[in-house]
């Protein structure tokens, strides 16, 4: 379990908002901000194509609309930290002397047309994720005069990394199970995903229509006496049952665990991959928000589906068009398209290209993030393809 802080009060208020953001995306900017100003300096959650100069902008706090428009355009490219930051493991937190020899940084195109005009010299990031050479960063940058973080500073972010990297697993989970939904009325209810909130004893207090299907197959995944949540064996059970009491702790703001992935064996198959997170609730009646933990499980074997109709409905697509979408957000190439299909890979990417000037987007990476917010399933065609 990790260390609370002696500023526990500030740690625990970022915690819910973290958590907050999980499940509802338009709190990431109000996270930003609040970091932003934990850490004295200017925010940014966003990703980066190590392999290219694209960059996608999620949030930001004290940044100046033109300077982002100018990185994604232009300085991205240039950005002489990036290399660096994306050779490192998930959950690294680095500062840019740890990324950058000082004398080249000071004579960089990076430092002095993009920075310096915006007086900020000193960066620190944080890698909260990695997948097909992109890479989701969270940034803090400060001016010179302040600085580096100090070391207290850096323990807390540090600190806090973990629970940025869960929530944001949450959400490109639940953005992924929601593609196509129209409006989130039904909540978990209307979800493809096995999505299941439990108490701290792992005792079931909600199973969506996916989730009970599953443990009614009593196969990776069931309910046992007294609707506690179990595993297939009992050393698995123990495992997840301390992800969930870790995670539903925090949910409380009683604990700083983020929660974890657990891999769940089968009879059959490849394991299920259960992902437990803090679930942030509301107080029942006058008391305490019950301590509450979110846990979703996907079969690897079985793509998300992708709501064709939705995809319609909402951007004028045909049917032909949202089929191909769909098949490109379960991560198939257009070759694959058109090797299962019966178009040839003219007209996929014909369909393609229409489909991303009704859709606004310029290119087949920014489609598939419009469609599953980065949270693309992957494995569900083969990668040789």
């Amino acid at each position: 379990m990790g260390k609370i802080p002696p500023e526990y009060g500030q740690f625990a208020a970022v915690l819910g908002e973290i958590y907050d953001a999980a499940l509802d995306p338009s709190r990431w900017q109000a996270l930003t901000e609040r970091l932003a100003h934990l850490f004295d300096g200017v925010g940014v959650l966003f990703a980066q194509d190590s392999r290219s100069p694209a960059a996608t902008v999620f949030s930001t706090a004290g940044i100046d609309a033109g300077f982002l428009d100018s990185y994604i355009a232009h300085y991205a490219g240039v950005n002489i930290w990036t290399p660096a930051v994306a050779a490192l493991p998930v959950g690294a937190v680095v500062t840019n002397d740890d990324v950058a020899e000082r004398r080249r940084f000071e004579r960089s195109e990076w430092r002095n047309d993009w920075l310096r005009p915006q007086d900020l010299y000193h960066g620190t990031a944080c890698v909260l994720g990695k997948a097909d050479g992109v890479v989701t960063e969270f940034s803090i940058m400060r001016p010179e005069k302040a600085g580096v973080m100090s070391p207290e500073q850096l323990d807390m972010l540090r600190l806090l990394v973990p629970h940025l990297q869960r929530a944001i697993r949450v959400h490109q989970e639940l953005s992924t199970a929601r593609v196509g939904l129209h409006g989130a009325l039904a909540g978990f209810e209307r979800l493809a995903t096995a999505a299941l909130i439990v108490d701290q004893a792992a005792r079931v207090l909600f199973a969506n229509a996916a989730a009970e299907q599953l443990l009614r197959g009593n196969d990776g995944l069931r309910g046992g006496r007294n609707g506690v949540l179990r595993a297939g064996t009992p050393p698995v059970t123990e495992r997840l049952h301390a992800l969930i009491a870790g995670a539903a702790r925090t949910a409380g703001l009683r604990g700083a665990d983020p929660g974890g992935t657990l891999p769940l064996p089968r009879r059959e198959g490849r394991p299920l991959v259960a992902l437990v997170s803090p679930l942030r609730t509301e107080p029942a009646g006058l008391g305490f928000a019950p301590l509450a933990a979110l846990v979703l499980a996907r079969d690897p074997d079985r793509a998300p589906a992708v709501d064709t109709e939705a995809l319609r409905a909402l951007y004028g697509l045909t049917r032909a068009e949202a089929a191909v979408v769909a098949e490109l957000a379960n991560g198939c190439s257009a070759e694959a398209i058109a090797a299962r299909g019966d178009n040839s890979i003219e007209t996929v990417r014909t369909h393609l290209k229409r489909s991303m000037a009704k859709m606004g987007v310029g290119r087949q990476a920014e489609l598939v993030a419009l469609v599953l917010r980065n949270g693309g399933p992957g494995g569900f065609c083969d990668r040789n393809d």
